[in-house]
């Protein structure tokens, strides 16, 4: 077993062509991700911008995080440096979850708002038609 304290420069070094290759998939995924949410039935939504920059977030923050474990010295390092990754990451997922659902809700109120007057709506076209089929 390593000793936490050991050098990482003992240990194969490939992480480097590996950041190489996930920056170049980076470059794909938002590519993709910005043509995909600026089609219809996306675009220019407050969710799908929303969607879009927090994609963007954690993604470069998972690309940050490679980069600082390509820099540490020791696996002490190494575990700090994932520590507060993952608590960094579950603070902001958590944030960027209530500000999703919050837009849902905000969605779902206005939906009910529509169908409801679509329905009163209809309940008075009936109304007339009755009317005036007497």
């Amino acid at each position: 077993m390593a000793n936490v304290s050991e050098p990482l420069e003992n240990f194969p070094k490939p992480a480097e062509r590996a950041m190489e290759a996930a920056q170049g998939a980076m470059q794909s995924y938002f590519s993709w991700l910005q043509t995909t949410y600026s089609a219809p039935p996306w675009s220019n939504t407050e969710l799908s911008k929303k969607l879009l920059s927090y994609a963007t977030q954690n993604v470069s923050a998972a690309f940050e995080l490679g980069q600082k474990l390509n820099q540490a010295n020791n696996l002490r390092d190494v575990v700090k440096i994932q520590v507060e990754f993952m608590s960094t990451q579950l603070n902001s997922f958590n944030e960027q979850a209530k500000d999703i659902g919050g837009i849902c809700t905000k969605a779902t109120e206005c939906i009910l708002v529509a169908a409801s007057a679509a329905f009163k709506t209809a309940e008075a076209v009936t109304k007339m038609h009755s009317i005036m089929s007497n």
